[in-house]
């Protein structure tokens, strides 16, 4: 497998996944060499069995449960599939998961922007709009921040006295603005900056859907809480930062891959790599990285399957207490690469509220 380098700092507060702009110990500021990867965490347990409800159990609706659009469990081990949306509403795209909506208009790039950051843009909100998750604001300041870096990336490429991180600078080399990313943010006049990605391709849709097929890059793009990011793009480099978190529904669980997506059979390789797939499919051999995401406070997760083509799929199954990358509120299953045909995702527990979930997805491998 072509390894994608990537890299990826996130600053984190707390054990509920509350973001700030403050460096603590810990950051991760990953190279855009081979170096050593952050341990994950523990060791992710296996796959739960799937849950057996007993040959009494009565399958609900779609309608008992409100459901208008994509795919719910049934209460009995199975899923229902709820239809699709007609004309501009898209599933969830109120707010409410699987009710259709038309999604609200997300506030326009800043004044400004460059194609590149523009493109990034598009193509951001493209994405989080599949996912159900509310917009996201491109912010001048973030912006500004990102793509000084970016252009500090490609002027000392060559150099690894000023270029020995992919997120840090050196004071005293050409363009320095600031030797971490909260320091560039704040001298771009922005305070408050949670995550800062990185890849190496010079190329605004393709950076982002680089990041798309990895584990831990993709979380900020998609994760619901989400509120201001910016974007800078030079020769084969490429920045987005993030700053503010937004409040999103306490119980809401949101997925990527979302509904009715068609996406590639393997996830990507990237720094820090990811958790072990099983053992039966190899230490270096993923497929698709599939992120679960809840609103505020998170969840307990009691029962979490996959199935394929070929019946349930084994998976290693990642929660917020395996690493501080899944921001508090994200769980994650790394299976082995998928088969091409639909797949579907069913978890079941209990939101912080109390409020029980029973939810599923099903999306496409090409």
């Amino acid at each position: 497998m072509r390894r994608v380098t990537l890299a990826v700092w996130l600053l984190l507060s707390g054990c509920t996944g509350t973001l700030d702009g403050e460096e603590r110990d810990g950051a991760l500021p990953a190279s855009d060499a081979d170096v050593p990867a952050r341990d994950a965490g523990p060791a992710p347990r296996d796959a739960a069995p799937p849950g057996d409800a007993g040959p009494g159990c009565t399958p609900t609706t779609c309608e008992a449960v409100g459901a208008q659009c994509g795919s719910v469990g049934d209460g009995c081990g199975g899923s229902l599939a709820c239809g699709d949306c007609t004309g501009e509403e898209v599933c969830g795209g109120g707010g409410v998961a699987n009710v259709c909506a038309v999604p609200p208009a997300c506030p326009p790039a800043p004044a400004g922007a460059t194609d590149a950051q523009r493109q990034a843009f598009e193509r951001v909100n493209e994405v989080r709009e599949q996912v159900g998750a509310p917009c996201a604001a491109m912010i001048a300041e973030i912006n500004q921040a990102a793509q000084s870096h970016a252009d500090y990336g490609a002027m000392n490429a060559g150099d690894p006295s000023c270029r020995s991180s992919g997120h840090d600078q050196t004071e005293g080399c050409p363009g320095f603005t600031g030797a971490s990313f909260g320091a560039r943010l704040g001298a771009a006049g922005y305070s408050g900056g949670s995550f800062e990605i990185v890849h190496f391709l010079g190329n605004p849709r393709g950076a982002v859907d680089g990041w798309l097929g990895t584990l831990w890059h993709r979380i900020p793009l998609v994760l619901p809480q989400t509120d201001h990011y910016g974007a800078g793009f030079a020769s084969r480099f490429d920045v987005m930062d993030f700053g503010r978190r937004q409040g999103v529904d306490p119980d809401g669980v949101w997925f990527y891959p979302a509904e009715g997506m068609t996406v590639s059979g393997r996830g990507g390789d990237e720094v820090p790599s990811p958790p072990d797939a099983p053992a039966s499919c190899g230490a270096t051999s993923w497929g698709t990285f599939i992120t679960i995401m809840f609103g505020e406070g998170g969840a307990t997760v009691d029962t979490h399957t996959l199935t394929g083509p070929s019946g349930e799929e084994e998976h290693t199954w990642v929660t917020p207490s395996d690493s501080s990358f899944l921001a508090g509120t994200v769980f994650a299953m790394v299976p082995c690469p998928l088969s091409s045909g639909s797949h579907t995702v069913v978890v079941r527990g209990t939101h912080r509220s109390g409020a029980p979930f029973d939810r599923s997805v099903t999306f496409q491998v090409r």
